[in-house]
């Protein structure tokens, strides 16, 4: 039930137990559950955005040749959504800093390093550069 996103509570009342008593003996199920469950989803998803040929039953299975999966389009919807969240490309969300390289951050860091100190107000901060 954890998989279909049913809060633990409402399992507990299912089961007959006190939801403490649930999370204490099966708090691995639980876990495991939710992340199998969002990963579930996240493929969905992720099938939509970027479309799938169809699939068919291998040999060696009693229904080999048969078509297991129809083709999955392309679902424009599902590819902005995944962008939106998933690939940080919000219009909400802040530009991420363009990481500095060894010696930008070492002089970074020299520079600021007197900063917030009690010697602070000793470094002459003209000669720095």
């Amino acid at each position: 039930m954890a998989r279909y996103g049913i809060p633990e509570d409402d399992i507990a009342i299912v089961v007959g137990i006190d939801a403490k008593t649930l999370r204490k003996h099966f708090r691995l199920e639980l876990d495991v559950a939710f992340v199998k469950a969002n990963a579930k989803v996240a493929e969905s998803i992720f099938l939509q955005a970027v479309g799938a040929p169809a699939q068919y039953y291998p040999a060696g299975h009693p229904d080999a040749g048969k078509l297991m999966r129809a083709e999955q389009q392309r679902v424009l919807a599902a590819g902005i959504w995944w962008e939106r969240t998933r690939g940080g490309r919000s219009e909400y969300a802040p530009l991420r800093p363009k990481p500095l390289g060894k010696k930008e951050a070492a002089q970074l860091a020299a520079a600021n390093a007197a900063r917030g100190t009690d010697w602070a107000e000793l470094v002459d901060e003209s000669r720095a550069n």
